[in-house]
């Protein structure tokens, strides 16, 4: 029973898909890892890099900027959290491309 069902997946070409298919597994595990720490790091550069430069007032300037105050983020926060998500949002898509994984629609 068991031999037939090993014959089965051999003969379908299921075990060689999925042996295919680990090399894509593979690099998207990387893309994901690379984007995680790329983001977590340019994120603290662009932190610090604001905090640094005076940020915070320049956004007390701004409607916008008062209201992302008052959300209770600095300006340096809120720059770190977009650049993070920036760089996390990219790392994704080239991971669902390296999976073969449809993110877009094609005209």
């Amino acid at each position: 029973m068991f031999l037939s069902q090993i014959d089965l997946l051999t003969s379908n070409g299921l075990l060689e898909t999925l042996y295919a298919y680990i090399p894509n597994v593979i690099a998207a595990v990387i893309v994901l890892v690379v984007g995680w720490v790329a983001g977590h790091v340019v994120g603290k550069i662009i932190g610090r890099t604001m905090d640094r430069i005076g940020a915070n007032a320049a956004f007390r300037r701004t409607s916008v900027g008062r209201a992302i105050l008052r959300a209770g983020f600095t300006a340096s926060e809120f720059s770190k959290a977009v650049t993070k998500w920036i760089i996390y949002i990219a790392a994704i898509l080239v991971a669902l491309e390296n999976l073969q994984v449809p993110w877009q629609t094609r005209r």
